[in-house]
This record gives C-alpha cells, structure tokens and sequence, in this order.
C-alpha cells in the first residue's frame, strides 16, 4: 500500500435478482453480473476516496476494471475490499477484490479524479 490519506476498506453486499446478467431484459445467466460487481467496485473505490477527503474536493469515476474468476449467486453474500495504490496528480488508484464464503470471485481496480467541488460542479452542470 502506497501512503496517501485514503485507508482501506471493506464492505458487503447481498446480490440480488437485479443483479443478475442480462441485456434488454434478456436473463443470461442466473448469477451475479460482471457489470453489479463493476457497480459495487466503484463504491468501495469511493468509500476509499470518502476515508480521506478533504472538504473543499470532490471525487469522479474514470477507470473500472473488474476480472470476473468465479459465479456468485442471488442471495449471496459478497465481502467486497478495496486498497489505495496510488493517488497522484489527483488521481486515486485501488486495488479491489471481491469473496463470497471466502472464496476469491473477483478483482479488479478503481480510479477516481478528485477536484475542487467548484471544477465538479461546473463538469456535472448540464449546458444550457
């Protein structure tokens, strides 16, 4: 782990039947879809980035990467961990990885830009 101000974190999350891979509403498989696991990456990514942000700033999503190993199915429970691995030019890199009954189901990481508020806002209003 790389010294930043960001600390680890870990956190959980039960997949649920929305959950499950699917395009248009077409069921594909009955388990846990590598685009929930990218969602639920990005949230620890962030609750990395909340560990230690400073109250002028603000964070965005640019990067998610999610190598999907092993199924997890609805109604299981998923220990979700993430670890900053750089932060830089105000980027903030992690390292997430995901388990289900102890077994490893996913990696993958994280990157978000962090910004004053100000330059965020302007980003995220739309145009007139």
């Amino acid at each position: 782990m790389v010294a930043t101000p960001f600390v680890p974190v870990s956190t959980t999350y039960c997949v649920l039947a929305a959950d499950i891979a699917s395009f248009r509403g077409v069921p594909i498989h009955h388990v846990c879809s590598t685009f929930a696991l990218a969602r639920e990456f990005e949230y620890a990514g962030r609750l990395v980035y909340e560990s230690g942000r400073q109250v002028e700033e603000q964070a965005i999503g640019v990067t998610v990467s999610v190598e999907h190993l092993a199924p997890a199915f609805v109604g299981s429970k998923l220990q979700i961990e993430a670890t900053p691995t750089s932060f830089s030019k105000g980027l903030l890199a992690c390292k997430v990885s995901a388990y289900c009954a102890g077994k490893l189901i996913a990696t993958g990481q994280t990157t978000q830009k962090v910004l004053p508020t100000s330059i965020i806002n302007q980003i995220l209003t739309p145009p007139e």
